[in-house]
């Protein structure tokens, strides 16, 4: 047997500057991002987020009662335009806010609205139980982490289209009733799918496979890398 079979050749070792075989391809997504744990004001962006959404809900329930009764008892107007301006404006600030955002957002016609101390939401029925399900599928989703899949949120929208399209375009009118159960339901559905995306956007980023560690995405040099691949392919 000849010394050439008796001992083989090494393996060929890649040129210093060559990219490594599992950079060969597009760059996974891993590598824009930072190997770190979430920032330590992570649970202070979730805890303000729930703060602010049920702080809004709660101040839509308590709107009635920010005001002495009767002084809205009546608030029917159009999406998209300041309709009543002579009563809010005599309202106190934390009322007049909270009105006139109803007012400019919302219909608030006085037969689609809930009334409290003889005084009308600032929201109509379907938008308030919208911001209160909210909240509620918010705080649920902070202790469950469940991951909704699209198609059983498009499910839930369901309800509140149909409720909704078909009183828009033909003369069914629906109840205040249909249009809280709905609003809660499309609402609750909304407020896991902000939770979900949040926890994502400030989950901890997967650590860099060995191979990408040694590549910087950005900085590089240009002149010296073609260089090297040029060496390398014998240009």
């Amino acid at each position: 047997m000849s010394d050439r079979s008796a001992n083989p050749a090494p393996a060929a070792t890649p040129a210093s500057g060559s990219v490594p075989a599992a950079a060969s391809g597009a760059a996974p997504r891993a590598l824009f991002f930072p190997e770190a744990p979430p920032p330590p004001w992570a649970h202070g962006v979730r805890l303000g987020l729930l703060l602010l959404v049920w702080g809004w809900a709660l101040l839509i329930l308590a709107g009635p009662l920010l005001i002495p009764a009767d002084t809205a008892p009546d608030l029917t107007g159009i999406v998209g335009r300041y309709d009543n301006p002579e009563v809010i404006g005599e309202m106190n600030p934390l009322a007049r806010f909270v009105y006139w955002m109803g007012d400019v957002n919302c219909h608030q016609i006085h037969e689609r609205s809930f009334t409290l101390h003889d005084n009308q939401f600032p929201f109509c029925a379907r938008c308030t139980a919208i911001f209160v399900g909210l909240a509620l599928g918010l705080s649920l989703n902070l202790y469950l982490r469940w991951d909704p899949s699209l198609w059983l949120l498009l499910v839930a929208l369901v309800p509140i289209g149909l409720d909704g399209g078909i009183q828009l375009v033909t003369g069914y009118e629906s109840t205040n009733l249909r249009r809280a159960v709905t609003g809660l339901i499309a609402g609750g559905f909304t407020g896991l799918a902000l939770e979900f995306i949040v926890r994502e956007m400030l989950a901890p980023r997967p650590p860099l496979p060995p191979a990408w560690r040694e590549i910087s995405p950005v900085g590089c040099d240009d002149g010296a890398s073609s260089g090297e691949v040029g060496d390398e392919n014998g240009e």
